[in-house]
């Protein structure tokens, strides 16, 4: 529902370059009263919205901290 909606942090452009880190991980979470575990950034399951104005710079540094894929068919449990 709209009432449980929290907005996303910002991460806003300033003196025409946005610089933002993004740390994607897993971590469980609780969707409808359902735990799930997903990938989330920043330690939140939604990530942060970006704000850049036409002709700025981004400066965006993605750290990675999901496993390795396995080998083999992927399925959902």
């Amino acid at each position: 529902s709209a009432a449980g909606f929290v907005e996303p942090d910002v991460i806003a452009s300033a003196g025409g370059v946005l610089t933002a880190t993004l740390t994607v991980d897993y971590a469980n979470n609780v969707i409808g009263g359902d735990p799930v575990r997903l990938r989330n950034y920043n330690g939140k399951l939604v990530g942060p919205t970006l704000r850049a104005k036409a002709g700025d710079s981004l400066k965006i540094a993605l750290v990675n901290k999901l496993p390795a894929n396995p080998s083999g068919p992927q399925h959902n449990t």
